[in-house]
């Protein structure tokens, strides 16, 4: 919009805020404002103001030119807009996270997840009923992973107490049976679990996938001298597998089954939530590696954008050489993207599993796509190529290259002439050497990549 319109923008962006609330009228606006309304012209005259004097003067000559240069920003504000879409706003990585902890929680606590230790949610007056028999699941060691915990390793006041299967010293009997009442150890039992557990930071979906897989491979496990499966925990072997009474004898202990008949295992509850974590942190980091390879792609589209508008900065006759210099990089940018999706062909295969390893190289399986070509190089993949060819665009004048300087004292010793409004010829940003006559950092992306400022920039 800025490009297409730059008189009228910096018109409204030199208006007083009380004189331009008052212009907001369709005929005070430029013709090309008129489609999407007051909002975009007032946006783009509001980010027109904040760029420092050096961009300002890029971006007026950039308008004022009618050649290829234009048409290289439009393509290269254009690709900007996937990029914009891969983005996550802080709301969403916090409902995205909040999504796995619910699921964990109700897993672990059962019902909604917001209780603070597990209850006895099933019905039943005694340890038998909650944690199960050999034809009948735990009624409520099935609903939660912390119930099915308390049936390993709780004390009973019978002849299920001092259990120490859990860890060396016995835990405290459990109070009550009964429906509805709380795990009494449960602290204690939580504390000495996660000392004897690998520390882990995060739950990711491998190590959810790898747990439930873990599990399942638990309750196939044959128990008591009849081989019985369905349990989770340590009945006794001598006699054939019976109820988890917490009583370590004829065939009984301190277990917990998942059964809806002898020797037939019916997945419990909070199994289904594991899967629900894993599947939503799965989402999450995918979601997450999507947005760094965005956040990849802008940075090397700024850089694009950068050298495309520092261009117009220049004397006529360095224009040309840097337009030379710009051409043998789209050549060579090209000759990179058809070497990495050669790669995908050949090492994809035309098979999802062995293109879906190469996805760190850029690859994604089509299955629509050509025979030999069905692993083909994704939109993220190709810039990656691209920017891998690129070679260093700093320099702010021919043979200065900012960004062979690899400390601040040496960028900002660089000899020569600043730009305009500029105290040094090389500026020390985000860690790095750069040119100072235009920094355009993820925020100028983000800010011109709206669908309005590429459909109007002709």
């Amino acid at each position: 919009l800025i490009l297409s319109d730059y008189l009228e923008i910096q018109k409204l962006a030199t208006t007083p805020p009380k004189q331009q609330a008052n212009q907001q009228t369709e005929t005070d606006m430029p013709q090309k404002c008129r489609r999407t309304g007051p909002a975009e012209c007032t946006a783009a005259a509001a980010y027109l103001k904040s760029l420092p004097s050096a961009g300002q003067t890029a971006l007026k000559k950039a308008a004022a030119d009618s050649t290829q240069l234009r048409r290289n920003l439009n393509t290269t504000l254009a690709k900007l807009l996937p990029g914009k879409s891969k983005l996550l706003e802080p709301a969403e990585i916090e409902e995205k996270k909040q999504k796995i902890a619910t699921a964990l929680k109700k897993a672990v606590y059962g019902g909604q997840g917001t209780g603070a230790e597990p209850k006895l949610l099933g019905a039943g007056a005694d340890r038998r009923a909650h944690c199960g028999t050999k034809a009948a699941a735990g009624s409520s060691a099935k609903l939660s992973i912390g119930v099915t915990i308390a049936c390993l390793c709780a004390s009973g006041s019978n002849s299920d107490n001092s259990n120490t299967a859990c860890y060396k010293t016995a835990t405290t009997s459990q109070a009550s049976w009964a429906s509805g009442s709380a795990m009494t150890d449960w602290d204690v039992i939580a504390a000495n679990c996660k000392s004897e557990a690998a520390p882990h930071q995060t739950a990711t979906a491998q190590e959810l996938r790898h747990l439930m897989n873990k599990l399942n491979s638990l309750l196939y496990e044959p128990k008591g001298n009849d081989g019985t499966i369905g349990y989770i925990g340590n009945p006794d072997s001598g006699n054939g597998a019976a109820a988890c009474s917490g009583n370590h004898t004829a065939g009984a202990g301190a277990c917990a089954t998942f059964t809806s008949a002898a020797n037939t295992i019916a997945l419990p509850t909070w199994f289904t939530e594991l899967e629900n974590a894993a599947t939503a942190a799965e989402h999450y980091e995918q979601r997450a590696q999507e947005q760094a390879t965005a956040e990849a792609m802008i940075e090397a589209l700024n850089e694009t954008l950068a050298a495309a508008l520092h261009i117009t900065t220049l004397p006529k006759e360095a224009t040309t050489g840097a337009t030379k210099a710009a051409a043998k990089q789209i050549s060579t940018s090209k000759l990179k993207q058809q070497e990495a999706e050669k790669e995908c062909n050949t090492k994809g295969k035309d098979k999802q599993d062995e293109c879906d390893k190469l996805k760190p190289q850029g690859c994604v399986f089509n299955p629509k796509g050509d025979e030999g070509k069905k692993c083909t190089l994704s939109e993220e993949g190709k810039i990656a190529a691209e920017k891998k060819a690129e070679k260093p665009t700093e320099g702010a004048k021919p043979g200065v290259n900012c960004s062979s300087h690899t400390t601040k004292e040496t960028c900002e010793a660089v000899p020569g002439t600043p730009p305009t409004g500029k105290a040094k010829v090389c500026g020390w940003i985000e860690d790095k050497c750069k040119d100072s006559s235009i920094l355009v950092n993820k925020h100028f992306a983000l800010s011109v990549v709206s669908a309005a400022f590429v459909a109007l920039l002709f």
